[in-house]
């Protein structure tokens, strides 16, 4: 009786972990999901802390990213920047020509830090010297 009971146990549950996930309870990878328009909140240079400069709004793509930006779309004066991603395993950390930042999102607020020190390994989004670091809150 108690194999008996075992092996129901065992056929459920290799059928519950052979169900298909609903995408409701999929993890998202919402913390490096940075693309779209964000409007930005504040700045820290050099561990001073800044005024919003480079326009109100940014928009970040796959492989480029725009600024100075008065309103939430991209005009022919925009500036824009190319983004890349060195390594896919470390989808945070991204290269604008030769400077290395590092992006971190939590919930809707996105912290952008610019590493003017080739040697800062761009741990985590703390302020200080030789790092320029954008504030955001995401608009769309």
């Amino acid at each position: 009786m108690r194999s008996m009971a075992l092996l129901t146990l065992l056929i459920v549950a290799i059928e519950v972990s052979a169900a298909p996930i609903p995408k409701s309870l999929k993890v998202k990878h919402s913390q490096l999901d940075f693309e779209g328009y964000w409007e930005q909140t504040g700045s820290n240079s050099n561990g001073q802390v800044g005024t919003v400069s480079h326009g109100k709004y940014w928009k970040i793509e796959k492989d480029k990213f725009y600024y100075n930006l008065g309103q939430m779309e991209i005009v022919q004066s925009s500036n824009n920047g190319p983004l890349s991603t060195p390594d896919d395993r470390q989808p945070q950390i991204k290269l604008y020509n030769d400077t290395r930042c590092r992006l971190e999102i939590v919930d809707d607020d996105l912290t952008w830090v610019f590493a003017n020190d080739k040697s800062d390994r761009l741990e985590n989004c703390d302020v200080g010297p030789r790092r320029v670091i954008y504030y955001f809150k995401r608009v769309k």
